[in-house]
């Protein structure tokens, strides 16, 4: 049988893998949109998913 610990430090591992993956994801979604951005609004739009991706990215990291 596993131990208590060893699981629960198992699911922050992979908990903190998928946190990580996502705030992948938006960087390159905001990062993408920045690029193409023709309107104000898509680059206001991109500013903040960029800055959230970055934030997700380092908590998952951790």
């Amino acid at each position: 049988m596993n131990n208590p610990i060893q699981s629960y430090f198992q699911a922050e591992k992979i908990g903190g893998q998928i946190l990580a993956s996502i705030g992948i994801t938006a960087c390159s979604v905001g990062g993408g949109v920045m690029l193409s951005a023709g309107a104000p609004f898509y680059t206001g739009l991109s500013v903040p998913l960029v800055v959230v991706g970055i934030v997700q990215i380092m908590t998952g990291a951790t």
